[in-house]
């Protein structure tokens, strides 16, 4: 099972770069103009909330959130 882990680590490390490359440069325009204004913060973090998800989603991990508690 370790020589499995040893080979197969590299490529799983390599899409994790690729992955976030691809993510800098898909949502660098949307962070960059989200920073040009303060009112614009909010464009910022949507799309870096979307980046995240974007390889979040690529290296394979769904999250599952159980809201129990309400606040309202």
């Amino acid at each position: 099972m370790k020589l499995i882990q040893y080979l197969l680590m590299p490529f799983y490390r390599a899409w994790f770069y690729l992955l976030v490359m691809v993510g800098i440069t898909l949502f660098s325009p949307l962070l960059f103009l989200g920073t040009v204004r303060e009112r614009w913060y909010k464009i910022y973090f949507t799309g870096a909330r979307l980046w995240g998800m974007f390889v979040l989603f690529g290296m394979g991990f769904i999250p599952k959130v159980e809201r129990r508690t309400q606040y309202v």
